[in-house]
């Protein structure tokens, strides 16, 4: 059964997000754990340091290093659609 007032979503990622992310919070994260593991690895609780520590890593640097929209993604808008046909506005 198909509605009439359906509305479609399209998310687009940049290319420079997805690298940010595999770069940051894949690679970036899984090398401060292992770091702070050995650099640990006398503590009796080390895991729980380098966990936490692997988890701040990305937020402390999005928070120091948040970007701002550079001008191309400025300029796009959303693209009103009409909810009766499914055609642009």
């Amino acid at each position: 059964m198909l509605r009439s007032n359906q509305e479609i979503l399209i998310v687009v990622v940049p290319m420079s997000a997805i690298r940010e992310f595999i770069a940051v919070d894949m690679i970036g994260s899984t090398a401060f754990y292992y770091t702070l593991k050995l650099a640990l690895r006398k503590l009796i609780f080390v895991d729980i340091f380098a966990i936490a520590g692997s988890i701040i890593l990305p937020i402390v640097y999005k928070q120091i290093f948040h970007r701002k929209p550079s001008a191309e993604q400025e300029r796009t808008k959303k693209i009103p659609m009409n909810k009766a046909s499914g055609t642009m506005a």
